[in-house]
């Protein structure tokens, strides 16, 4: 089959729309809210994994979830070591928390036991 034919059957992936790869560990170890906020942090800052964010309550919303819900996921994220807090939010009016993705994922949960951790959750 040629590459043109792969084309006109839908075969390649279409180049315009935005993507997450996700590996073995993520899908296995993160709960539904977290993946979906995990998702929505690598659409938006995955290109750079040093670059700092705001991962400010107001972002609840826009991905469907309320404030204790939306916190949950985040601090899930921190626990597992896939994002880092630069600084804590909360020191006055509109003062975000400021997170980045982690250049590598939490020690613990790249062993057995971490793994094994992440499926009984």
């Amino acid at each position: 089959m040629s590459a043109w034919e792969i084309d006109s059957e839908g075969g390649f992936i279409d180049s315009d729309e935005s993507r997450v790869i996700l590996g073995w560990y993520e899908v296995i170890s993160l709960n539904p809210n977290e993946l979906k906020l995990y998702c929505h942090l690598l659409l938006h800052h995955g290109e750079q994994r040093n670059k700092r964010f705001a991962v400010a309550n107001a972002m609840a919303k826009t991905i469907g979830f309320g404030v204790k819900r939306f916190a949950e996921a985040r601090d899930g994220l921190m626990k597992k070591g896939l994002i880092q807090c630069v600084r804590s939010g909360g020191h006055g009016p509109h003062t975000p928390g400021i997170y980045r993705l982690a250049r590598e994922y939490s020690p613990e949960y790249q062993t057995e036991t971490g793994r094994q951790k992440a499926r009984d959750q």
